[in-house]
């Protein structure tokens, strides 16, 4: 923590936030928008990683494009909340979330990863309690995860 005039302040500098809409993951978003607001010069990324196969084990009502977009509205829900006054980049990509999430922690120098525990929400099936204890043993950045 560092101080600035008076204020204890953090010092995260890249903070990323796996997404896929489910109650947890929305935690872990305010969170993530309540640390990056304690953090000085801190930037957001929240990420969806869209796993087809997983999508339409849980769904079978919906088309794979009709859960891509649904995917793609959650994750504009969620850039929509947070303050103009943190900056954010959202990221969609699809295959595996673990790999790809570990991946995009390391190409942006996140310092931190703030995710729920498990997933299952709206997206159902993208975003699984085994990546987050996956992140735990493999970033080199520190994980909150959020239940």
């Amino acid at each position: 923590m560092i101080m600035e005039g008076g204020i204890q302040m953090l010092n995260y500098k890249n903070i990323l936030v796996p997404y896929d809409g489910s109650d947890h993951a929305r935690k872990a978003l305010e969170h993530a928008i309540d640390l990056a607001q304690c953090s000085k010069e801190c930037k957001m990324y929240i990420a969806t990683i869209f796993s087809k196969a997983k999508a339409l084990k849980h769904s079978e009502e919906k088309s794979v494009e009709e859960l891509r977009q649904i995917a793609k509205d959650e994750l504009e829900k969620a850039a929509a909340k947070v303050p103009e006054t943190v900056k954010k980049e959202t990221i969609f990509l699809e295959g595996e979330p673990r790999p790809e999430l570990l991946m995009l922690a390391e190409e942006h120098n996140c310092d931190l990863i703030v995710m729920g525990s498990r997933g299952l929400g709206p997206i159902e099936g993208i975003l699984m309690g085994s990546v987050s204890s996956y992140l735990v043993s493999h970033s080199k950045a520190q994980v909150y995860i959020i239940k």
